[in-house]
């Protein structure tokens, strides 16, 4: 029994060195642009591009209320143990009005510099609020071989974290994960 939890420990020791997490990423950055659907609405598109070649597009999504989006970061993961995957891009925007809110958006890069976009995630909350949904990659601590975990992270009242809530698993069948989605 005792080796048992020794060789568990180990385990979980080597998995918290080799995880990785989302860094400040300055090759990529965002832009946002209106455009007119006809002469009465118009919609805000974000495009991810390259930092030092903006005309080079890599994803673009919409976004809403692009006047009130007070910050946006961008950040990247290397090498997230994902088959044709070289790069993940996170890009937060962050609102105040009416609530606190952030919308994250993750594009995955393949090998042949083409983006995957995984429906977007929404978390609302202020000061006081005691959760946030992330994605977590498999080189990622809770990460998992083969699979985008959706996550619900529960926090105490010192942000520590109290527990961790699987919404979703998406198993990722080279660049497809679109009919592979359990609950498991």
């Amino acid at each position: 029994m005792k080796n048992t939890v020794k060789i568990l420990i180990l385990i979980l020791g080597i998995q918290f060195i080799h995880a990785q997490e989302f860094m400040t990423d300055s090759t990529y950055s965002v832009v946002i642009s209106e455009h007119s659907t006809d002469k009465e609405s118009t919609h805000s598109i974000a495009s991810v591009v390259l930092t030092d070649y903006p005309e080079i597009v890599l994803s673009s999504f919409q976004v809403e209320s692009a006047n009130r989006i007070e910050h946006i970061r961008v950040q990247s993961l290397k090498q997230p143990e994902l088959k044709d995957v070289d790069d993940i891009i996170r890009v937060e925007l962050s609102y105040s009005e009416p609530y606190f809110y952030t919308i994250s958006q993750y594009v995955l890069i393949t090998n042949e510099v083409e983006s995957i976009l995984l429906p977007t995630i929404v978390n609302i909350g202020d000061a006081s609020s005691t959760s946030e949904t992330i994605y977590v990659f498999p080189n990622q601590i809770f990460g998992n071989v083969n699979k985008i975990i959706k996550l619900e992270i529960v926090y105490k009242e010192s942000f520590k974290v109290d527990e961790v809530n699987v919404l979703q698993n998406y198993a990722w069948n080279d660049s497809d994960f679109g009919s592979s989605v359990s609950n498991f």
